[in-house]
């Protein structure tokens, strides 16, 4: 299992993300920075827009193969959500 901390330097503002794996004893490790907060509302505005195009995409595959098998089967039959 991996685990994520987020430590925030109340001096300068400076914000890292910390990565701790069960394979690897050497505790946890820096994995990214930023200086200020708006560096991590970048990212973290970049994660979410990823999530959503990836939930999108599976929502077409899913729509379409739907459609597929109900053109198969024929239209009497219909996929339930």
């Amino acid at each position: 299992m991996t685990r994520y901390r987020l430590d925030v330097c109340n001096k300068t503002g400076a914000i890292t993300v910390w990565m701790q794996s069960d394979e690897t004893p050497c505790g946890f490790v820096p994995v990214i920075g930023w200086s200020n907060i708006d560096g991590v509302r970048e990212f973290a505005d970049m994660l979410l827009d990823f999530c959503r195009q990836r939930n999108s995409e599976a929502e077409r595959i899913r729509r379409t193969s739907d459609d597929i098998i109900c053109q198969a089967i024929g239209d009497k039959f219909s996929i339930k959500e």
